[in-house]
């Protein structure tokens, strides 16, 4: 049973939508249909609605470690085209470390 990756989310900041699971893309293979379906442009979403802040998270590009990546966009006050922060990155590490920095920034 696949399971949701562990996160330390802030005082302040509520799920709003989570489907980003443990499953690491640096450790699959391109074939390997099963796993990569959990990667899409949806996988979490969080929100401070004090600070009128969203943090959301998908997998862009194919389902594959070559042309795929993670993109964490931050958005305020729903101006989804001018985040204040795009960070890009394959390893889900990074992701997991700007995800918790982002929260305590911001």
């Amino acid at each position: 049973m696949k399971k949701l990756q562990p996160l330390r989310i802030q005082t302040g900041w509520k799920v709003c939508f989570n489907a980003f699971m443990e499953v690491d893309p640096q450790e699959l293979i391109d074939d390997d249909d099963e796993n990569w379906w959990e990667f899409n442009e949806d996988l979490l979403q969080l929100e401070n609605s004090d600070k009128n802040l969203i943090l959301d998270l998908g997998w862009y590009g194919e389902r594959n470690l070559k042309s795929g990546f993670f993109k964490i966009n931050l958005i305020q006050n729903l101006n989804w085209e001018n985040p204040l922060v795009e960070f890009i990155s394959k390893k889900k590490d990074e992701i997991i470390d700007k995800i918790e920095e982002y929260m305590n920034s911001y």
